[in-house]
């Protein structure tokens, strides 16, 4: 019996090691996503300062919205 919960255990340890690499490469792919994102967006900003666009939402989303606020007061 003892062989074979050693078997286990290793093998537990095993996966859980493996776990937790991929775990950290992914927190690590996320955070260079987001670094080259932000970068863009510098860069972006900096080739054009004045164009600035606004993004207005569709009046019926609005409209809706508001409704939502008077009914959520009372």
């Amino acid at each position: 019996m003892k062989i074979t919960d050693d078997i286990i255990s290793k093998e537990l340890d095993a996966t859980e090691k493996v776990n937790n690499l991929e775990k950290y490469k992914t927190a690590l792919k996320k955070a260079e996503f987001i670094n080259t994102i932000k970068g863009d967006l510098g860069k972006q900003i900096k080739l054009n300062p004045n164009n600035i666009t606004f993004i207005k939402k569709p009046w019926h989303y609005r409209f809706k919205m508001f409704l939502k606020q008077i009914f959520t007061k009372f």
